[in-house]
């Protein structure tokens, strides 16, 4: 996989992002990196043109390097369970256990649309008790999400268990969804684009969810999606290291920043 990734940034090329051709791969300038000092965190972010093929980054290395999923695996959870039938629709209620839990807002029965939106981990960890482990694991392989790797605990392995993708992955992951080239029907797929519809401004639109991996040693946050403008799309996946969870708001931040000085989607209130 490291080599075949390689490869594929090397036939890219995009003088627009200041990339450049070292030793035969793609070598990213760090023209992002003033929002990551600017944060005080270590990260990366990852930005492509689909109908261009166009790829900058802003660290090549860490863009190659594969994390835990943590919340961005709600993507994927939901498209395995809408497609084996684990759920009907995103619009399915799950009535609320009556633990009560640190986020107010998981607190009461969610629709798939609103723990989406509220990242509730309660409402996921039952989607992937009803998917089961050998749904989960089929359509991890036949879609090649990162490592293909679950865990011991079939509820929990994208927040503390083996799976891990990279920021290059997430890329291709989202390249596939938004093309309807997952292994998934096409209804399952444009459902899911609906439910990461996150903001509106003009005739942009930004589809995106975060993901915090909190419950290991090495905390990392992730904010991936993609925005359509213009008639184009472009996809995005940041990462960074979390120490504090202060540290989450970067997350958005950042990429948020990086999106409007490359006028492809503007910061709130602008």
């Amino acid at each position: 996989m490291k080599r075949t990734l390689h490869i594929a940034f090397a036939l890219i090329f995009s003088a627009q992002f200041g990339v450049t051709k070292v030793n035969g791969q793609m070598h990213a300038e760090s023209r992002w990196q003033k929002f990551f000092d600017e944060a005080g965190v270590k990260g990366t972010f990852v930005l492509t043109c689909l109908e261009t093929g166009q790829t900058h980054t802003s660290d090549l290395f860490r863009a190659e390097t594969r994390y835990l999923p943590a919340s961005t695996f709600k993507i994927m959870n939901t498209l395995i369970a809408l497609e084996c039938k684990s759920i009907q629709s995103i619009d399915e209620v799950f009535r609320w256990d009556g633990e009560v839990r640190s986020y107010e807002a998981w607190n009461k029965d969610l629709s798939v649309r609103e723990a989406f939106r509220v990242s509730a981990v309660w409402v996921y960890q039952e989607m992937a008790r009803r998917s089961g482990r050998e749904n989960i694991e089929k359509w991890l392989i036949a879609s090649g999400y990162g490592n293909m790797q679950t865990g011991p605990e079939i509820d929990r392995f994208w927040l503390d268990g083996d799976i891990a993708i990279s920021p290059v992955e997430q890329i291709l992951f989202l390249k596939r969804l938004w093309m309807n080239q997952l292994p998934f029907s096409k209804n399952t797929q444009q459902q899911v684009k609906e439910l990461m519809l996150t903001e509106t401004a003009g005739n942009s639109r930004l589809y995106a969810k975060t993901g915090w991996a909190a419950r290991v040693i090495n905390q990392i946050g992730w904010y991936v999606g993609a925005v359509e403008s213009n008639g184009q799309v472009f996809l995005f996946a940041l990462n960074i290291d979390i120490k504090e969870p202060s540290d989450t708001k970067y997350r958005i931040e950042i990429t948020r920043k990086i999106l409007d000085s490359e006028g492809i989607f503007p910061i709130s209130g602008q």
